[in-house]
């Protein structure tokens, strides 16, 4: 169910636009009752660009499961790896 997006880099209308709010409330919902995701819905920090740093022009708030979600997504697909290594 996990929506389509391109996890290294995209905008707060790519997941906040009425549309993909709808597909993100599906996803997140499946969470509500699973014990093993703690807060799900609690307000979390999320990166725009995978490629920066957390800053005010390339963070938004999300739900703790969309960003668990993305950040994984990101992980498996090896985008963290450069953010890693400008450090």
């Amino acid at each position: 169910m996990f929506p389509k997006l391109n996890v290294e880099k995209f905008t707060n209308d790519d997941i906040k636009s009425p549309e993909e709010k709808i597909k993100w409330r599906e996803y997140c919902e499946e969470y509500k009752e699973n014990r093993s995701v703690g807060d799900y819905n609690y307000g979390t920090i999320l990166r725009l660009d995978a490629t920066q740093d957390y800053s005010q022009e390339n963070s938004t708030i999300v739900p703790r499961i969309q960003f668990y979600a993305i950040e994984v997504a990101r992980n498996r697909e090896g985008y963290n790896k450069k953010i890693r290594k400008q450090k």
